[in-house]
């Protein structure tokens, strides 16, 4: 431990002659650290060594010449020698990556981040060169060798030094980004010495320059070197201040000792006048401390001091030069080897200057070889241990062996002070008394501070007041009494305490007795207040956890029923408790507690009771009961809901009333009665089915519960309104629809219009006909155009069926017949294997009567056909007959029927089956309610049958089919007539007209062309857009004669590399290209000029042919020159002898 005090402070450290005459000498070297030969070097001298590791030296440079020829070495390898192995790389492998140094002398050398530098020197003149030498330069594999990279000032400031060699270049400040230096002395040009100083500051630049191929050479590529490091950037400056310095010189030594800006300078030679000095000099920064933070300091604008030490004592070291200086230990630094009258006078002797005690202590000659005696040699100091390389001895010779010895610090051992004694001139070693203590290698006894204490004469250190004791305030105390222990309720870890500051309280729920060094954390069910000595009990309904420092009551709904509770058990479900109770409570009649911990009991809510004490539910009023009081403890609350209004639930705290659309007449229910199907109700909670009202004629609800007139809906499409209120909606018939609502509230439905029909009931649209059929109003089915009546097939399809009258037994609906008659299905009559043939039973005189009714509106004259097909058996034998009879009830409240039609089957009784038809042509604006179809047998032998199939009442064609598109026909006049001189698009009308420019006329239907159609009128059809025009409201717009293209119905501009003459967009082929456009640049493609080329279509530009290449005029690729051709540069078409082939 070093004290931290001034070389103006030595008499601290000076000691009379009656008290350090018989003190103990510093310790002398030990045995184990002579001089020794540790390895083989270079053979020279005035060379540089440089430690960049804990290992390894850098060594360059020197004078390898006999004596008498001193000149430069032509050695410029990097030698490295390992101190851990004691081995030299002759030749460390190094690539040329940007520039190598020349072999030089006399340079300086030093290292930062693991490179080492060097500057100056004598090459074959005097340098101002600055190298750095990367031992592992590269990143990884094969790169990991080493390299050398040149430092520059790239900085403004244009200071630029002088070339030197015999300089010495120090370390005053180094950390991650940056490094300062100070640059003093040195021989120049004509041998002169010189006394400059300059600063030189040091960074990293984050950049790497490029490399040089040409320096690789043959070691390799650019691309196989990855940089490790970035370059180093210099920054020359001239220190201000300054003031007197040394004298000029050379081959000096210098260093900066640790925890120090300083430089300190001893020795050297003046060359041209001979005189070798042997003062001491040191520069500081003036008023930067020791301890700044050297990042922070602006250096180059810092100034610098120069001082001359004198330092006490009586021995003084000889004046040298071409010496050694280096810090063994904090503060001492160690002088060794060098020169004194030129050239055969070298020093073996020692001397360390103490920077504490201000004064130069001899040391006596190293134990060992005495041929480490020489000069000129380059030696590096590492902590306590030196080691030396090559050399010249007193006779001239160059040698090249490694030298090495750790010196023992020279100090006194722990317990004693070095201190200086005037009465012998020695450095001796003061005991210190107890009371005090000292380290090795310190300058005084110190006395212990309060807290600490020293039993014992020549104590190394003070013995530490225990922990939960302090100091008592004395200094120099050596007995332990002077260790106080804190008092009860207080702690303290600390050792070494100076006073009872460190004695902290004791928190709430901790305690400690006298002297303790923690407090102790109170048990559960327990407290303490704050500076507790002990813990107290917690009561009964209170509780604490570890550490309180204070009982907590126990929550409402929790108890406690002893001391020191450790927590509170919860009350069970129907029990309850305050806050800080020691029982629980049963909860009364109307109350419950539902769960675990309750801190109070809860009424029964509406709806709900409780008739018994300590309980955990409430009871519920039953369906159709509601209770709306809270607390309830009799199931009496719970009352029968009124009629009109219900309870669907239990636990109810009312009756709900019933909705409108609802009703109930009893009490005590659960439910409302729903209103039914056509009916409506507005009023709520109703207690009479009266208040269901019926719909209005024309509406109607399909669903039950309706709860008012919107409710009520107009009859859907494919309905029609019955005129009777409530009663709703009926389908359509057959041939007729409605297709809106609005429609459905009429009386009837709409017919379908001719060429239509609807096959199915309650329709909502009629379908068109297909290819070759045809209708008229109120079709049921279509017809087809052919009239065919030579089978019944042909009947079949030649008559439409009739609103609702269908020939098969699902549809039509047939009712009555007698005994023994029956549809047969499946047998194949002549209407095919799908028809349906009823047989009656003719035997008998009775007559045997088969009817199909249908509500049945004629509109119109046209005509209609009650036909059909029967086959009698035995009939005519017996004097019978079979027959068909049409009955119309033109009275819609009696539905009194008239016999309109009566067809007889025949009297043949040949088992064939006969086609039967009557026409029946209603009157004008006749209109029957109801039409009944009749199947008629009677007086047939026993076994007679009649079969019957395909009866039924059918519109009547007039006439074969409707006119095609271009014709024409009066309904009275079934013939069709052309139109002229355009044709028209209308059938069944009696006039022509032209179709517009833009429309298609076709099937009763005029509609508008659509986007990309037109017609110029009169037509049936709308014709397709030609390539490149647009038709935009069926009329067209060519593009083409804008050079546009026509795109989602407008003329657009025609794109990049196409042409549009035709109104349609084409890619441009091979060899062609265009700019696109309007105009006339979308209507061409123009051709590659010579020289260029364009592969592909749709091209925008043509290519430029390489160097080498020709084309013609048009072409899709280039072509190579004849041999020993070549074209004068790219784009160019001729190709010639001698362009640069």
């Amino acid at each position: 431990m070093f004290l931290h005090v001034l070389l103006s402070c030595l008499l601290l450290h000076t000691t009379s002659s009656s008290s350090c005459i018989d003190f103990l000498q510093t310790n002398p070297l030990a045995p184990g650290d002579q001089w020794r030969i540790t390895g083989s070097s270079i053979t020279r001298h005035s060379h540089s060594a440089t430690a960049i590791d804990a290992s390894n030296v850098v060594l360059f440079g020197g004078i390898s010449t006999s004596v008498g020829r001193s000149k430069v070495s032509d050695d410029r390898s990097v030698h490295v020698y390992n101190s851990e192995t004691g081995t030299i790389m002759q030749s460390a492998p190094t690539v040329n990556f940007k520039g190598w140094p020349q072999a030089r002398f006399g340079h300086s050398a030093w290292a930062w981040k693991g490179g080492a530098y060097i500057y100056g020197g004598f090459v074959q003149d005097y340098s101002s060169e600055m190298w750095r030498f990367d031992y592992e330069g590269f990143a990884s594999g094969v790169n990991m060798n080493s390299t050398w990279r040149q430092v520059n000032d790239t900085s403004s400031n244009a200071v630029v030094p002088i070339p030197v060699y015999g300089h010495t270049t120090t370390s005053i400040h180094s950390s991650d980004t940056s490094q300062v230096l100070v640059v003093f002395g040195g021989t120049t040009t004509g041998g002169s010495a010189v006394s400059s100083v300059y600063l030189l500051q040091l960074a990293d630049t984050g950049g790497v320059g490029a490399c040089d191929p040409l320096m690789i050479g043959a070691g390799g590529d650019c691309a196989d070197f990855v940089i490790k490091r970035s370059d180093t950037e210099a920054t020359w400056s001239n220190p201000g201040g300054l003031g007197t310095g040394p004298s000029a010189r050379s081959a000096h030594a210098a260093v900066s000792p640790s925890a120090s800006f300083c430089t300190y300078i001893f020795g050297g030679i003046d060359s041209l006048s001979g005189n070798i000095y042997g003062d001491l000099w040191k520069l500081c920064p003036d008023g930067i401390a020791a301890s700044a933070n050297g990042n922070s300091v602006a250096w180059a604008t810092t100034n610098f001091v120069w001082e001359e030490i004198v330092p006490s004592g009586t021995f003084q070291p000889t004046p040298r030069f071409g010496h050694i200086m280096g810090e063994l230990s904090r503060g001492r630094i160690l002088v060794h080897g060098g020169s004194g009258d030129w050239p055969n006078l070298f020093m073996e002797k020692e001397a360390e200057y103490d920077l504490f005690m201000g004064l130069w202590v001899e040391i006596a000659p190293g134990l060992g070889s005495s041929s480490k005696v020489r000069g000129h040699k380059s030696a590096i100091v590492n902590a306590s241990k030196i080691l030396y390389f090559g050399g010249e001895d007193e006779n001239g010779q160059i040698h090249g062996e490694v030298w090495s010895t750790n010196f023992t610090a020279v100090a006194c051992n722990d317990g004693f002070a070095t201190v200086y004694c005037s009465d012998n001139s020695r450095v001796v070693c003061e005991p210190c008394v107890r009371g005090k203590y000292a380290e090795a290698g310190d300058y005084a006894c110190m006395a212990c501070d309060s807290g600490k204490f020293a039993a014992l004469n020549e104590s190394s250190a003070c013995d530490l007041c225990g922990r939960g004791e302090y100091g008592d305030g004395s200094s120099g105390a050596w007995d332990p009494n002077h260790c106080v222990k804190c008092e009860a309720g207080k702690s303290s870890d600390a050792t070494g305490a100076a006073d009872e500051s460190t004695c902290a309280t004791c928190p709430g729920g901790q305690f400690s007795k006298v002297g303790w060094y923690n407090c102790s954390t109170c048990e559960g069910g327990k407290f303490s207040d704050p500076e507790s000595e002990e813990c107290g009990s917690c009561l009964a309904g209170t509780f604490s956890g570890t550490g309180a420092a204070m009982c907590s009551n126990c929550v409402a709904g929790k108890f406690s029923a002893t001391d020191e509770a450790t927590s509170c058990d919860n009350c069970l479900k129907g029990t309850f408790s305050v806050a800080g109770s020691i029982e629980c409570t049963d909860c009364s009649p109307g109350k419950i507690a539902a769960s675990d911990g309750a801190g109070s009991c809860t009424d029964c809510g509406t709806g709900r009771y409780q008739e018994n004490s300590g309980e955990s539910i409430c009871l519920k009023c039953g369906l159709g009961k509601a209770s709306s009081g809270v607390g309830a403890s009799s199931s009496s609350t719970c009352i029968d809901c009124l009629p009109g209004t219900f309870a669907s639930a239990q636990g109810q705290a009312s009756c709900g009333a019933c909705q409108a659309g609802r009703y109930q007449e009893s009490p005590g229910m659960s439910s409302c009665s729903l209103c039914g199907y056509g009916k409506y109700s507005v009023d709520t909670s109703a207690s009479s089915e009266s208040t269901c009202i019926n719909c209005p004629v024309g509406r109607f609800t399909a669903n039950e519960g309706s709860s008012g007139y919107s409710d009520c809906s107009s009859c859907p499409a494919g309905k029609y309104s019955i005129p009777i209120s409530g009663l709703g909606c009926r389908d359509c018939e057959r041939g007729r629809y409605t297709a809106t609502a609005v429609m459905a509230e009429k009386f009837e439905c709409e017919l379908c219009d001719r060429n239509t029909y609807s096959g199915n009931l309650g329709a909502t649209a009629c379908q068109n006909c297909g290819t070759g059929t045809y209708s008229h109003l109120g079709y049921a089915s279509c017809v087809d155009c052919t009239t065919d009546k030579t089978s019944s097939s042909g009947i079949e399809h030649l008559e439409g069926s009739l609103q609702g009258f269908f020939q098969d037994e699902e549809m039509v609906g047939w009712g009555g017949g007698g005994a023994g008659d029956s549809w047969i299905d499946g047998v194949m009559g002549p209407l095919g294997s799908n028809s349906n043939v009823y047989e009656q039973d003719a035997s008998g005189t009775g007559s045997d009567v088969l009817n199909a009714t249908a509500e049945l509106w004629f509109e119109g004259l046209m005509p209609l056909t009650l036909r059909g097909f029967g086959k009698a058996t035995g009939v005519a034998a017996g004097g019978g007959g079979a027959s068909i009879a049409l009955l119309l009830s033109v009275d819609a409240v009696t539905f009194e029927e008239v016999l309109v039609v009566d067809l007889d089957v025949g009297g043949v009784g040949d088992g064939v089956w006969q086609y039967i038809e009557g026409v029946f042509k209603p009157n004008a604006n006749q209109v029957a309610k109801r039409a009944k179809v009749e199947v008629r047998s009677f007086g047939g032998v026993a076994g007679s049958t009649v079969q019957w199939t395909g009866v039924g009442l059918y519109n009547y064609p007039p006439m074969s089919c409707a006119c095609t598109d271009g014709f024409y026909m009066n309904l009275d006049t079934p013939n069709c007539r052309t139109c002229s001189p355009q044709p028209s698009c209308r059938v069944d009308h009696a006039t022509c007209y032209r179709c517009p420019a833009g429309f298609k006329c076709m099937s009763d239907v005029i509609q508008s062309c659509p986007v990309g159609f037109y017609s110029w009128g009169g037509d049936k059809d709308c014709h397709p857009c030609p390539a490149g025009w647009v038709c935009a409201n069926g009329l067209t717009l060519p593009c083409a004669s804008e050079g546009k293209v026509e795109e989602g119905g407008s003329c657009v501009a025609c794109p990049v590399g196409h042409n549009c003459r035709n109104g349609v967009e084409e890619p441009c082929p091979p060899g062609t290209y265009s700019k696109g456009g309007e105009g006339a640049g979308g209507k061409q493609c123009i051709p590659c000029e010579p020289g260029r080329y364009a592969g592909g279509t749709g091209n925008g530009r043509c290519e430029d042919c390489e160097k080498g290449k020709t084309s013609g005029h048009g072409r899709e690729d280039c072509e190579v020159c004849p041999r020993e051709e070549s074209t004068g540069g790219v784009g160019a078409f001729l190709c010639v002898s001698g362009a640069g082939v």
